[in-house]
């Protein structure tokens, strides 16, 4: 297993041209997939034996540790390209990640502004100069529209 991973990481560094903070990401992605599939009493792990419920039960394990959703897709993405490799490679009949599904990406709602924020907002320019009458025009045009703005 550890030659596996060591052959893997090798392809990625002379056949892929990865750089070094991927190559990084990967072997800490894999390894952490290893020690789980260990377990507490650090069962060698037979990478034959690996199926697709291993690598969703380990996905169940990062989403209980409060992992956020990109890491895990991440993680996800360095085991499935090991087991691409692997299978490639003739190491293994199958590949077992080809068969687990991407979590979805997390859905942030946006903040808002109240009716009343907004009104006091779009009335807060001076109306009696220039600049403030652009200023005006310019919130306006952002609330009338929906137009979303950020800091």
């Amino acid at each position: 297993m550890a030659n596996q991973l060591l052959e893997f990481l090798r392809h990625l560094r002379f056949d892929r041209g990865s750089s070094e903070n991927t190559i990084s990401s990967y072997e800490n992605d894999i390894e952490q997939f290893f020690e789980y599939l260990r377990g507490p009493e650090k069962k060698p792990v037979d990478m034959a034996k690996v199926d697709n419920l291993d690598i969703r039960g380990y996905l169940a394990h990062l989403a209980k540790q409060g992992l956020k959703r990109s890491s895990t897709q991440r993680k996800l993405a360095s085991i499935r390209s090991f087991f691409k490799y692997l299978y490639r490679e003739g190491a293994l009949d199958k590949n077992p990640a080809k068969l687990v599904a991407t979590p979805k990406k997390e859905q942030h709602q946006p903040e808002f502004l109240s009716v009343d924020n907004a009104k006091l907002l779009v009335e807060s320019p001076d109306g009696e100069t220039a600049e403030g009458l652009r200023d005006r025009a310019i919130l306006e045009l952002f609330y009338s529209s929906g137009l979303r703005i950020s800091d």
